[in-house]
């Protein structure tokens, strides 16, 4: 009994509070006080929880409003609210519990803050918010996601701030050698790209990895043919089999090729956004005009072309993905392009010694393949009038000049049907005439009397 009684008198027995005074022989009687709160303990088995709505009653109930005017009263938060709308936020337990000289000087302090703010400069405020970012990692929850009805809320997450080539590698640490499992579910008509990309290029677009990645998969012409797989022919029983290749063809014109290369840009975007090798691709050809000052006019030719350069350079970043390297950015493309043009009859102007090569050439006397004419042999006279004779004499001496001419003139190694934009070598500028005489496609517009313009365009197409 004597135990009973010395936990009771203790201070941080729960019933305590409770218990009314001690009666002179020892037992507790009475009542609870007035001030003793109602909201039973949580004892075993009952859980506790919390009401916001509840508190902020509870808080309305004994705000200090109540009795000191220096407080907000609660039926006055609402105006309140208003005159202070940034810290409304806060709840109203907060706005109750503080003196209203407080909340108003709060309130003007985040006014000035704001104002200065915008008194800074774009850059500047650039730059502060850099600097918030280092300072204040977001903290990322578990979840669950299946990338349709309910998306993970770090799919939402700001963009990051870190090089394209250190957001390459560390998206090849997380996937490995291969990406997620391809499917072909994005929603590329709302950006007017439906029906521009095959089967086989959803799937070897989302393998980072993938060699088989082509241009010609994101051509639009090209996802109606019925036939895409390759079929083999056997010709007999004991012969071996021939191999023919799919029906799909390379763009033709220029338009066609530009919406294959967004189509490719797009579809990263929706499967892989850390993937920037793409974009850098069509922005190294747009920034170069589409090579136009290499290859000349955008051809089919030419189209060709830079169709199997985009697919050079997709085989190259697949094999640098393997080995956790970075892509090919801006600057590299252009050595890459240089190199790979010249390995394949790029243009004469890349070629080393062309001036001394096509001098050396010259020295049959031949003009664009174009034999000279021979010196006219003279005719007997005949007997005729005066003038007729005359007028033949000064035929003869003519042509005799022209022959003369033609013959003390250089070689012009030129080429005349690029000019006239018919050349079908045009697209690789590895041209030469029947004797082997290389020929520039530079323009032979004349600008004086012994100049010409030879800039890399055609002359029916620029003057």
């Amino acid at each position: 009994m004597l135990e009973d009684e010395g936990e009771r008198d203790r201070r941080d027995f729960p019933g305590a509070r409770t218990l009314g005074p001690a009666l002179g022989d020892g037992r507790l009687s009475g009542p609870p006080t007035p001030n003793t709160p109602t909201t039973p303990t949580p004892g075993a088995g009952q859980a506790f929880s919390y009401d916001p709505p509840a508190v902020e009653a509870a808080a309305r109930r004994t705000a200090m409003g109540l009795s000191n005017p220096e407080y907000c009263h609660p039926d006055n938060l609402e105006d309140l609210k208003a005159e202070i709308p940034h810290l409304a936020a806060k709840g109203d337990r907060f706005l109750l519990q503080m003196k209203i000289s407080t909340l108003i000087k709060m309130e003007s302090n985040y006014i000035k803050r704001a104002s200065q703010d915008k008194g800074r400069s774009i850059e500047e405020t650039l730059a502060k918010n850099q600097d918030a970012v280092a300072a204040s990692p977001i903290p990322v929850a578990a979840g669950f996601d299946d990338r349709n009805g309910s998306l993970h809320p770090a799919r939402f997450l700001p963009g990051p701030i870190c090089s394209a080539q250190e957001l390459w590698l560390q998206a090849r640490r997380v996937w490995g050698s291969s990406g997620p499992p391809p499917v072909a579910a994005f929603d590329l008509a709302s950006i007017g790209l439906a029906g521009h990309i095959t089967a086989k290029g959803f799937a070897a677009l989302q393998d980072p990895g993938s060699s088989s990645l082509s241009l010609r998969l994101f051509d639009v012409a090209n996802v109606t043919t019925k036939v895409e797989a390759s079929k083999r022919i056997t010709l007999s029983a004991s012969s071996d089999s021939m191999e023919v290749g799919d029906s799909l063809k390379e763009a033709s014109t220029l338009y066609s090729f530009q919406q294959a290369l967004r189509a490719v840009r797009e579809l990263a975007r929706f499967t892989m956004p850390w993937n920037h090798s793409f974009a850098a691709l069509e922005g190294f050809l747009v920034c170069n005009s589409y090579m136009a000052r290499d290859l000349g006019n955008t051809n089919s030719h030419a189209i060709g072309v830079l169709a199997k350069f985009c697919d050079h350079i997709f085989e190259l970043n697949a094999s640098r993905w393997r080995a956790s390297k970075h892509f090919l950015d801006i600057n590299e493309l252009g050595s890459t392009w240089a190199t790979w043009l010249a390995s394949r009859g790029g243009p004469i102007s890349q070629r080393a010694g062309s001036a001394a090569h096509q001098a050396a050439a010259a020295g049959s006397g031949q003009s664009s393949g174009q034999k000279a004419a021979k010196p006219a042999k003279p005719k007997a006279a005949t007997p005729a009038s005066g003038g007729q004779a005359a007028g033949r004499a000064q035929g003869a001496g003519g042509a005799q000049a022209a022959a003369r001419a033609a013959a003390a003139a250089v070689p012009d190694d030129i080429c005349q049907r690029f000019n006239k934009n018919k050349c079908p070598n045009a697209a690789t500028g590895n041209c030469t005439t029947a004797a082997g005489l290389a020929l520039r496609h530079v323009c032979n517009y004349i600008t004086g009397p012994n100049t010409k313009c030879l800039q890399p365009h055609m002359r029916i197409l620029n003057h």
